[in-house]
């Protein structure tokens, strides 16, 4: 097989900062990939593909926690992509780090409800989903890139398994 592929720019247009938080996901259930792009405690994009030129960018959120990356998900088991991510401990913020979900409230991707899952002082980097507990729900497990001095195990490298406990409505 010979690879072969053609470079297409999509936006040149965003406001200066750090870009991290990328996903690639059928946010509206059109069939179609969105591509998710965060800045570093800023704004959630998502780019809906019109063609190789064209593609749209709409705003998911205005305030991001993390700078790091973002998973997609049906975290909540209704049937549509939802969104986690967690702030670093290696980056100080103006508080403790937490961990967020962002539920998909209208199954479009146009109407967010965020949810702080985990305020305990602790960070996280390179997390996971999966349904580790075999119960049907997605669990997650995250680890810090550097753990701060102060973080809530006196500084300690850590593994956290966050288990879903959840009760649908």
């Amino acid at each position: 097989m010979q690879f072969r592929f053609t470079h297409h720019i999509i936006d040149t247009d965003l406001p200066k900062g750090c870009y991290a938080q990328t996903a690639l996901t059928d946010l509206d259930g059109d069939g179609r990939l969105e591509y998710i792009l965060g800045r570093q405690f800023g704004e959630i994009y998502a780019y809906k593909y019109r063609a190789p030129d064209a593609w749209d960018r709409f705003l998911l959120g205005e305030d991001s926690p993390s700078d790091v990356g973002v998973c997609v998900t049906d975290v909540d088991g209704d049937g549509d992509f939802d969104l986690f991510a967690c702030e670093m401990e290696a980056v100080p913020g103006d508080g403790a780090p937490r961990y967020f979900i962002w539920e998909n409230v209208d199954g479009r991707g146009l109407q967010w409800r965020e949810h702080v899952i985990l305020d305990v002082n602790l960070g996280g980097h390179d997390s996971v989903l999966g349904d580790i507990t075999g119960n049907g729900s997605l669990d997650i497990i995250s680890k810090p890139w550097r753990p701060r001095r102060d973080n809530a195990l006196g500084g300690k490298i850590f593994v956290v398994f966050l288990e879903n406990v959840s009760v649908r409505a």
